[in-house]
């Protein structure tokens, strides 16, 4: 199994240009997680990593039922991480 840290990863949600995003599981609190990583190839970046951790501030200050909570932000093995609550994904198709 694949692990981020502490995280084991579990499969890949999605990626984009700025990185991917990882159904993992905290073995020490025994949850599934949603893991937001950095593509290795942007952290030369300071304005990624930047815009990484503007995020997360940002949706750290946010308290609302329809939004995920973050976790914490932090850098495991040189890799820039923050884990977010998961939900069960739903469509809006009907």
């Amino acid at each position: 199994m694949q692990r981020i840290g502490k995280f084991e990863v579990l499969s890949r949600l999605g990626q984009g240009a700025m990185g991917c995003v990882y159904l993992a599981r905290d073995p020490a609190l025994d949850r599934r997680v949603a893991l937001k990583t950095i593509a290795p190839g942007r952290l030369d970046s300071p304005d990624a990593l930047s815009r990484f951790q503007r995020e997360a501030r940002a949706a750290a200050r946010l308290q609302h039922p329809n939004i995920v909570v973050i976790y914490e932000l932090g850098r495991r093995r040189g890799r820039s991480t923050s884990p977010w609550s998961c939900w069960r994904a739903s469509t809006c198709r009907r």
